[in-house]
This record gives C-alpha cells, structure tokens and sequence, in this order.
C-alpha cells in the first residue's frame, strides 16, 4: 500500500514537472480599432507567439473604442499595449511589437538553453574581473617594490 502511494506521488510529481517545463502564457492586447499600427501589432504578436509559444499561449485582444472602461481597470496609457499576465510579474509593453529580441527580453522568454549561457556566461566574466584584480594588485605591489629600493 505505502509503496503504491509512493509511486503515484512520484508520478504526480512528475507530471507537474514536466508541465512547468512547458509554461503557459496569457497575454492580453489593447489596440486601437483597425489602425494601420493596431493592424501591424495584432499580426507581429500572433506571429511572435506562434514561433516562440506554440500551443503555451491564450491570446486577447482588446479594443480601446469598443471597451474603454477596460482601459482603466488595466491603467492602460498608450494602445498598442501588450500585458502578460501569466506566468507572473505582469508585464506590460508599448508598440507595435516588431522588435522581436526586445520582447524576448522584456517578457523574459527565452530557450532554456540560452538562460543557462547567459548564467554560465555571467559566472566566466566575474571569475575575469576576480583575475584582473589579481593581477592589478600584483602590478602594484611590483611598483611598490621599486619604489622602496
């Protein structure tokens, strides 16, 4: 009995793993009817969405004209504007959403191949400023020597 529930615990655990592997996303746009840049922000935010979060996104679009008390429940200023709600922070952005790598950035979305460059490419520029240092101490103390004899 205790060794069936063990199973179905790591099962479970397993299976809840595996889904925050696969995160979803909620995004919310407001756009100003069918203006040339509401246009161009609808289509460059379905087209990012499908390449970076295929079948892990919800996406809604908003219009400022037809629902304007929306507007304030959100403390929207500008339109196009692009919230993510979910997976927290909330996060919003302004434009018309062509600049792909700034929304990468911004919304914090990235492969989980890159973060781990990023860290790892972090960890080798300290360990560089660390030997930098080291080798400036050992300059001065040179120059300190000199100076004494």
């Amino acid at each position: 009995m205790a060794n069936q529930n063990l199973e179905k615990a790591i099962k479970d655990f397993a299976k809840i793993l595996q889904e925050s592997l696969h995160e979803h996303f909620s995004f919310r746009l407001y756009v100003a009817g069918t203006s040339k840049k509401s246009s161009k922000a609808i289509m460059n935010i379905k087209n990012f969405c499908e390449k970076y979060l295929k079948g892990r996104y919800e996406l809604e679009v908003m219009d400022i004209y037809q629902q304007p008390k929306s507007l304030l429940d959100e403390h929207v200023i500008a339109a196009p504007t692009l919230i993510k709600k979910l997976p927290l922070p909330l996060k919003k952005l302004i434009g018309d959403m062509s600049n792909v790598d700034s929304i990468l950035i911004a919304l914090d979305i990235k492969p989980r191949k890159e973060r781990e460059n990023d860290r790892k490419g972090e960890e080798g520029r300290k360990e560089g400023r660390k030997e930098g240092r080291k080798e400036g101490r050992k300059e001065g103390k040179k120059e300190r020597r000199k100076e004494q004899k």
